[in-house]
């Protein structure tokens, strides 16, 4: 299904978590550009997020559905996931990540999934949505965020505990996230502010299409 690039920040008061950003998708409205890769700013989609994500989390790992770069390769390590979730959605690079955070990251017991193709997160969003876990005694098995009354299922903290229910759930042929919301007794988390502008909502914009894009560019355009 993908690969997974990870690193190990050293930052102080980072949280002992794991974050994947999810880049698996086949960008088929993109017309075949890889999402994460496209310029924005004087960065691209995804140095930014490493760049946010990195300040927030002891891990970053990407599920990526397809050939890292020479550069990715140079700087970052390359798990590959099982071959046998090729092709079966986001749902399974998160069942990869945790597996590996399982196996390599044994003291974490939650892993942040953002989408790959929203670049403007919260830089507060691991610590809102931990807090949230802690508030309610970890209760839940997934934290998602959720602003103007939209639920951002993709970005959200995800148990451990989770990983054999997310297994059954693929292995039972399922793949949408909101019909996980019930098996994992998740929780919504509200998000009020925004990062890039005046509307909320475009702190979790996700670049699907080339309007997308475009209004990505403008976001971070100076005001004339």
């Amino acid at each position: 299904m993908s690969a997974a690039i990870t690193t190990t920040p050293t930052h102080p008061t980072l949280l002992p978590i794991t974050a994947v950003i999810l880049a698996g998708g086949q960008n088929r409205r993109m017309h075949g550009q890889i999402k994460m890769r496209l310029p924005l700013g004087k960065s691209t989609v995804l140095q930014m997020l490493c760049e946010c994500l990195s300040q927030q989390t002891h891990t970053l790992v990407l599920s990526f559905n397809g050939r890292a770069s020479k550069s990715e390769k140079e700087q970052l390590t390359v798990l590959p996931d099982p071959p046998h979730y090729q092709g079966l959605g986001p749902l399974a690079g998160i069942v990869s990540t945790l597996s590996w955070m399982q196996l390599e990251q044994p003291s974490h017991q939650w892993l942040l999934s953002v989408p790959g193709d929203t670049p403007f997160i919260p830089h507060d969003l691991a610590n809102t949505l931990y807090k949230s876990a802690q508030r309610t005694h970890m209760e839940h098995l997934l934290y998602y965020t959720q602003c103007q009354k939209r639920g951002h299922y993709l970005t959200g903290l995800w148990n451990i505990r989770a990983l054999p229910i997310l297994k059954k759930y693929i292995d039972d042929g399922q793949r949408s996230v909101k019909g996980l919301l019930k098996l994992l007794h998740a929780q919504a988390v509200t998000f009020t502010g925004s990062t890039i502008s005046a509307r909320p909502e475009d702190t979790f914009l996700n670049i699907n299409t080339p309007e997308d894009y475009q209004l990505a560019q403008k976001l971070l355009q100076p005001e004339p």
